[in-house]
């Protein structure tokens, strides 16, 4: 961070909150360091990319630190559904073992280009992007844009109480992904999808062998717009919670 980006920081977090706002509003895109990776991050348009523009690690430190330790050196598959651009699964792909697969799913084109390019910035070669929305049923469907104008909170199929306007994207769901992309089983499944997270992870875990997801990190405070409750659907199906790390869990297969 310059000089001048140090100054509109302190300014930022000292400044009564409208003009907070409107100072991050007008915040450029820029590069940052984390985890040893150079990033591309848009403060402006997006909580997660803001935070670690502000606080020099994301909002989610802790669990990606926690995933890293765990999968260090290790040859793992994982899918990032709603990878955003990839703050949080990138740095496991920095440190795993050589051949690990990494799928990282996303279908907002402005934070799809800032994924793809950082990947390329750190010559990322075992990570892998699908330009694709995850629900319950493939087709169509409007991805709504959040009316605060951060990109990272844009939800499928779900109108916020204020229009913010979305686009069509197309939709598949995981268990069609996995066996087009020809994968059997999966170490770690993160899902950040803003409320429709049952959409994901109920068809996974029903129609996928048991045992065939390892362990499922998500976030679980948008209960209320779920059909039925994911951790109940998971405790069902053998998963103990394994941890949690602010409004996310993760929860693990049991033998």
């Amino acid at each position: 961070m310059n000089e001048y980006e140090e100054m509109v920081r302190r300014l930022i977090q000292s400044a009564p909150r409208p003009m907070r706002r409107r100072l991050q509003a007008n915040l450029p895109t820029v590069r940052a360091r984390y985890a040893d990776l150079d990033l591309l991050i848009a403060p402006a348009r997006n909580h997660t990319e803001f935070f670690l523009w502000q606080k020099g690690r994301p909002p989610e430190h802790k669990a990606t630190q926690h995933l890293c330790d765990l999968f260090r050196d290790k040859r793992i598959t994982m899918v990032d559904v709603g990878a955003n651009a990839g703050i949080f699964s990138l740095p496991l792909a920095r440190v795993a073992a050589p051949g690990s697969r990494f799928v990282l799913v996303e279908p907002n084109p402005e934070v799809l280009a800032r994924l793809r390019a950082n990947i390329a910035l750190n010559g990322l070669t075992d990570v892998e992007v699908v330009e694709v929305a995850i629900s319950d049923e493939p087709g169509r469907m409007t991805l709504h844009f959040s009316p605060n104008d951060n990109q990272g909170e844009a939800r499928l199929g779900i109108a916020f109480d204020t229009d913010a306007g979305g686009i069509d994207v197309e939709v598949t769901t995981l268990p069609d992904l996995l066996t087009t992309l020809g994968i059997e089983e999966v170490d770690l499944l993160k899902v950040d999808v803003e409320g429709v997270e049952d959409r994901v992870i109920l068809p996974a875990i029903r129609k996928m062998p048991k045992g065939a997801i390892r362990r499922i990190y998500f976030e679980d405070s948008h209960g209320e717009h779920w059909s039925e409750s994911v951790t109940d659907a998971l405790t069902n199906a053998g998963f103990k919670e394994g941890g949690r790390f602010r409004a996310n869990a993760l929860y693990v297969a049991g033998d």
